[in-house]
């Protein structure tokens, strides 16, 4: 049997032992010559004893189905190896979570950021909190305020460079367990533009906000001055949803993968809206975190006319900031080139990026564009 061994039939001699394939004892055979062998085992159907899994190898248990046997015999399972498909990046939203572009394992539901599931991940690590819209708040900047700023930029000997950082103003009336109020706007003394203007040709006055730091050029400051009805003008630029754009504008654009729509603007205090700087310019940096995959050479800013003309920006991004500039406000885009060229149906901007101040540059963040959280700030 596949247990015991057996025998041919013989004959044994009741005196010595010998065996005897006759019973006449003529031809005498040894131990071995009798023998026969075990049997080989019959196993029947396997039973998957441990499961393999996308890592691990699983059991195989085989039993013999002879009478009387019951051996068993075991073989490994291969492991099943990670079944990975691909899972598209997803931008953040108001209302929900994204996620940047990841690889995502079916049957063990494992993370990877690579198609081959070299290098595991999580999903803390891939996902993008949701947006948080935070209360806007606009700073009143005075004329003190100003002059004081000024006269840092003398001691400092940077007098064509005076630099307002209204991440520092504070709402007074948020309560002390509540996240401040951001900081999107600024009211500024129409004679605080001509008196910084009036330094120098090069004079530029650098505003920093929660969304941007803005650069404005002599030239700038006294065109809106010039053009300003009432005492102030309210400085704002920050982001927009692309759905608020008309939509002639957003058709221009459709076939473009926009990532981003901004509105600048300087509104007087009688509600008059400033566009046209005559000449001059404003260099704005706004905090940027291309897509995973992507460079930020690979943004592009956009000007998008009411009749739905398209006029390109000089855009260039450093420091995790987009820096672009304007010959005049209104509503723009910034839309991802790798996949696709621009179609440009205006002129390019002719703007010099260089404008850029050192002292704008000291301030630029490299907080991302859509989930600006502001610190603590005091009142201007």
């Amino acid at each position: 049997t596949c247990t015991a061994t057996g025998n041919i039939a013989h004959y044994v001699c009741e005196a010595c032992g010998r065996l005897y394939s006759d019973a006449n004892g003529a031809q005498e055979l040894t131990a071995e010559d009798i023998l026969v062998k075990l049997k080989e085992h019959t196993y029947g159907t396997g039973v998957q004893t441990t499961a393999p899994t996308c890592e691990k190898a699983g059991v195989m248990t085989y039993t013999c189905t002879a009478d009387g046997c019951g051996h068993t015999k075991t073989e490994t399972i291969n492991a099943a190896g990670h079944k990975l498909a691909p899972v598209a990046a997803k931008a953040a939203t108001y209302a929900a979570t994204g996620n940047t572009a990841h690889y995502a394992c079916s049957a063990c539901t494992k993370l990877f950021a690579d198609a081959e599931g070299k290098t595991e991940t999580t999903l803390e690590k891939v996902t993008i909190p949701q947006l948080i819209k935070v209360e806007e708040e606009k700073a009143e900047v005075n004329e003190e305020a100003v002059d004081t700023a000024i006269s840092e930029a003398v001691n400092a000997g940077t007098a064509g460079d005076v630099v307002l950082d209204l991440n520092e103003v504070a709402t007074d009336s948020a309560a002390e367990n509540e996240t401040p109020a951001a900081v999107t706007s600024a009211e500024l003394p129409v004679a605080s533009l001509e008196k910084v203007a009036s330094i120098s040709e090069e004079a530029t006055l650098t505003i920093s906000m929660a969304d941007a730091t803005v650069v404005v050029d002599a030239a700038a400051m006294e065109a809106v001055a010039e053009q300003a009805e009432g005492t102030t003008v309210t400085l704002k630029v920050e982001q927009i949803e692309a759905e608020t754009l008309t939509q002639t504008q957003q058709s221009a654009v459709a076939s473009q993968k926009v990532v981003a729509a901004i509105t600048a603007s300087f509104v007087c205090s009688e509600g008059k809206e400033i566009h046209d700087f005559q000449g001059g310019s404003v260099t704005v940096a706004m905090p940027f975190t291309p897509e995973e995959g992507t460079e930020g050479a690979d943004y592009q800013v956009l000007y998008i006319a009411d009749d739905g003309s398209i006029e390109e920006i000089a855009t260039t991004y450093a420091n995790g900031t987009l820096i672009f500039t304007l010959e005049h406000f209104s509503e723009y885009v910034v839309v991802n080139t790798a996949e696709k060229n621009v179609p440009t149906n205006g002129s390019p901007a002719t703007g010099d990026v260089g404008i850029l101040s050192c002292a704008a540059a000291m301030l630029l963040s490299g907080a991302g564009m859509t989930a600006i959280l502001p610190k603590k700030r005091e009142e201007i």
